[in-house]
């Protein structure tokens, strides 16, 4: 019987903890992206214009995105990743308990503080976590889980959403989330986001 190759066998223990963490955050946008446009209609009836500053608000991050890495630049990545994800995960979790427009932007807003510190985070510990010879390789199954675990989350919107509906599938997805940033506590500490180096100078 032939054996099939594992591609993932030959990683080191850090960047199974982020594939861990990678794979939440796929769960993550395959249920809220799935789910969030006939949630806010089923629940809230919005209208167009409330959609459209919904959306500017959940923005303002991605905005000051310079600001919040000079707010990381020197912390340890696999620590200020997990507050990242758990505050993506509760911000996902607390969709359940939203009574009105107004909170639902709130809380938009705060799970995508989270997001927004994930991004340069995540790549930072790709990059650091892979070996110098295959970061291109690694790299690219890194963003293979993350695919696989979306088209996962959106078959199980499909198949589990009249049992478990929004709160449920919400509550999971952010619940997955924050165990995924949790595992990278047990990560590599050593540097930061970007490390202490001076100017190079080539003629």
């Amino acid at each position: 019987m032939p054996k099939w190759p594992n591609p993932f066998a030959e990683w080191n223990k850090d960047f199974k903890l982020l594939a861990v963490a990678t794979c939440g955050v796929g769960v993550f946008f395959g249920i809220q992206l799935t789910l969030f446009n006939n949630f806010i209609v089923d629940q809230f009836g919005i209208e167009p214009h409330e959609l459209g500053t919904l959306e500017a608000l959940r923005e303002v991050p991605g905005l000051l995105n310079v600001l919040m890495v000079a707010l990381l630049i020197r912390r340890s990545p696999p620590v200020m990743g997990c507050v990242m994800l758990v505050i993506m995960g509760l911000g996902l979790m607390a969709y359940g308990g939203v009574t009105n427009v107004f909170t639902l932007a709130v809380v938009s807003f705060f799970w995508s503080i989270g997001f927004h510190g994930w991004l340069p985070l995540g790549q930072s510990m790709a990059l650091r976590f892979s070996p110098p010879g295959n970061k291109g390789k690694w790299l690219g199954q890194l963003r293979s889980v993350e695919s696989i675990a979306w088209l996962t989350a959106i078959g199980a919107c499909l198949l589990t959403f009249q049992t478990l509906r929004y709160q449920g599938l919400f509550f999971l997805a952010g619940a997955i989330t924050v165990l995924g940033g949790i595992g990278l506590m047990w990560a590599t500490r050593q540097g930061t986001l970007v490390e202490e180096k001076g100017f190079v100078f080539k003629r």
